[in-house]
């Protein structure tokens, strides 16, 4: 499989849900689960700071394929 420019014979990802961070509490996707909409801005950078940490995580451990983490709640 080819991962950015290298030719990778087992890529590895992470499966399943991924720790929120603990200053994450999520409260907007409890409140309208499955992403029906954020209720204000807080919550939306909140979230995409959220995303943005796990994402963080996962490069720095080296996997070759990148999630959120689910962690919208899912």
């Amino acid at each position: 499989m080819q991962v950015r420019d290298e030719q990778v014979l087992l890529p590895t990802t992470m499966v399943g849900n991924y720790p929120n961070p603990r200053w994450y509490d999520g409260q907007g996707f409890a409140v309208y689960p499955k992403g029906d909409f954020i209720y204000d801005s807080i919550s939306q950078e909140a979230f995409d700071d959220a995303v943005a940490s796990i994402v963080h995580d996962q490069e720095a451990a080296g996997l070759d394929i990148i999630s959120d983490g689910k962690v919208y709640g899912g």
